[in-house]
Parts: structure tokens; sequence; C-alpha cells
């Protein structure tokens, strides 16, 4: 109630307010800001459409990219390791939980509060996006953070992070916003394999898809496992018999 008054009267007053108080009211006061962040969670759908829209990465999970080659070559262990491997070769596309995805275009929140709560930190970013896993799951929602253009909302951008979190005596680096909308140049999606969530997650099912295995035919990551548990003993049918079962590749769940 006291956020959507207070957006009310920054709404009214807040060029005003910022141009003579511009050490409460200014973002930029201590310094520039580049880019600010959101945390937040996105449907289902609209993530598997953000992944399957990102070029470059899309050709990292077709034959011949690092994702899928990796994938085939450890068909037995790929998703307990997948972050560690994809990390490891391009960090710069998102580190440890997170996958970084080229993406523009506008998110619109479905608060009516009249702003919009940003922080110039990626980690605090991480940190509410990350939050109510299973609450976001129920909801066919999947756990994700935007990157914000400073410059595409410095008219409507309101609040000191730095005086805001004096009086509010936790840091959280905030920015408000004008509005319900914000544009986006940038998505991070929660990896689903550092979840705790079983897979068989109908929500998780598509993720994992749209991330890792949209492309690897079938029988042919079957024939790789059952290579891979074939030794001069002979074939692990029991291994088998448990992996194919739990493997989203061969057995989907959605």
């Amino acid at each position: 109630m006291y956020g959507k008054k207070s957006a009310e009267f920054i709404t009214r007053h807040g060029k005003l307010l910022k141009d003579k108080f511009p050490e409460i009211m200014d973002p930029e006061h201590g310094g520039k800001i580049s880019t600010l962040y959101r945390g937040a969670s996105m449907p289902v759908d609209a993530v598997v459409q953000a992944i399957g829209k990102d070029a470059e990465y899309q050709k990292r999970i077709k034959p011949g990219g690092d994702l899928y080659e990796y994938i085939m070559a450890n068909p037995s262990t790929w998703y307990d390791y997948i972050d560690e491997f994809r990390t490891k070769q391009k960090p710069e596309y998102g580190g440890g939980w997170w996958t970084a995805i080229d993406y523009s275009g506008e998110a619109v929140s479905r608060n009516d509060q009249g702003f919009l709560s940003t922080t110039t930190a990626q980690d605090i970013a991480k940190s509410f996006g990350a939050g109510s896993i299973i609450k976001k799951i129920e909801a066919k929602r999947w756990s994700a953070f935007i990157s914000i253009p400073f410059d595409k909302v410095r008219a409507r951008a309101f609040i000191n992070p730095n005086w805001a979190a004096y009086i509010a005596e936790y840091e959280e680096s905030e920015v408000w916003i004008l509005g319900d909308a914000l544009p986006v140049d940038a998505l991070w999606v929660r990896s689903p394999s550092k979840t705790n969530i079983s897979e068989d997650s109908v929500t998780i099912g598509p993720i994992i898809q749209a991330l890792y295995c949209r492309y690897i035919d079938p029988e042919a990551f079957e024939s790789a496992l059952r290579s891979e548990l074939t030794s001069a003993k002979g074939f692990d049918e029991k291994s088998y018999d448990r992996l194919a079962k739990e493997s989203i590749i061969l057995n989907p769940r959605f």
C-alpha cells in the first residue's frame, strides 16, 4: 500500500524532487549507472521461446556444438555435470547456476504498484530470481533475471540506492522504475540441474530440453549410452534400465 502511494506521489512530483534532492531521488547521485537488474520469473513457454530465438546458443546444442557433443560423449552423467562443463567452456554465457540468453524486448510485470524495483547488483537480482522455486514451478513459471539498459529508463528512474540502503538498513542497491514494464537486453535462466527439483516435473522438462537436448536423436543417444555401459565384462543392463528410466531424452515426461 505504501509503495503504491509513494509511486503515485513520485509520478506527480518526481522530476522536481530529483532536481532538488538528488542525494535521495537520483539513482546516479553516487556514480553513473549503465545497467540495472531485476530478479523475477517467466512463464515456462516464454523461457523456452527465448532460448529458441538465441541463434548463438542454439549452435551449442545442435550437432557439432560443444554442449551437444558433451552430452553424446557422456550419456550416463551429462545432466549431473552440464553446468560445470558449460561454465568452463563459455564463462561469458553465464556462470554457475545461470545461463545467459541473448534476449531483447520488454518485460511486463504482474503487479500494479505503479513501479518496479530493480537493483544495480547482479548478485542481488540472482537471489530474488532464485527464490520460491517450488511456488514458481507450481505456477508453471521459471526463475530468471533480466538486465535493463539504464539509459532507456533514466527519465522514470528514482531513488538513490545508497540512500535506500541507509534508511532500510539492508543492502539491495535498489532503484525504482515507474510503470509496469521494462526494456530488456539480456536474460539469465536458472539452471534446472541446480534446483534439487526432480526432472520428472512437467515444468522442468521443457526447460531441460530447450537448454540442452532439443536436437539429440533418442536412438543415437541410446546407442551411445549402451556403448558406454559395455565393457570387457559385458553389458551393464541394471545400470542401463535405471539410467534409461531417469533420462529426459529417452523417457520424456512432458
